[in-house]
């Protein structure tokens, strides 16, 4: 596992484990060829079994980078634009409660809230083409532990694209 050397540097030592205890669900329902609906998401409770000698870690501190809750649900559908191509729609949440991230300064990652959508077509000769927007809500949260000057990993910025593809 990863500790702290200095409040920048990190070194691995070894631990007596974890306990891991929890419920994941993902239930996937599809009531036509044209339309898959999913959700799915889970509680969990990670902590390390014992006090690891040297660290600021003791028994019951949660483990890093587990949140405690996350949930997922995604929609897609598709149609028949033509003989030979299908138009595609598809969007998606992901939401991950804050959690702990280092034993460095600095705070813990954030609850992120992610959602993304595509629109599109696909060709049966093996082409396709797709607009889409990723993290459509321009969350900010820190990903990770902030130092105490606020720099944290983030999500890419709401983003806005193309995308053309050809499979041979």
């Amino acid at each position: 596992m990863r500790v702290p050397i200095t409040s920048t540097i990190n070194g691995l030592t070894n631990s007596k484990g974890t306990e891991n205890k929890g419920v994941e669900v993902n239930v996937v329902y599809t009531p036509s060829a044209s339309l898959m609906l999913q959700v799915g998401g889970s509680i969990i409770d990670a902590t390390y079994v014992a006090d690891v000698p040297g660290t600021p870690l003791n028994k019951g501190t949660d483990v890093y980078n587990v949140p405690r809750n996350s949930f997922t649900a995604s929609a897609a559908y598709s149609w028949d634009v033509a003989a030979d191509l299908r138009g595609v729609v598809r969007t998606g949440v992901v939401y991950d409660s804050a959690r702990e991230t280092a034993l460095t300064a600095g705070s813990p990652g954030d609850a992120i809230t992610m959602l993304d959508a595509r629109i599109g077509v696909e060709s049966d000769n093996g082409w396709s083409a797709f607009l889409y927007g990723d993290n459509l809500t321009n969350e900010d949260g820190a990903l990770n532990a902030r130092t105490t000057l606020g720099v944290a990993n983030r999500l890419r910025p709401r983003t806005y694209g193309v995308v053309f593809r050809y499979s041979f």
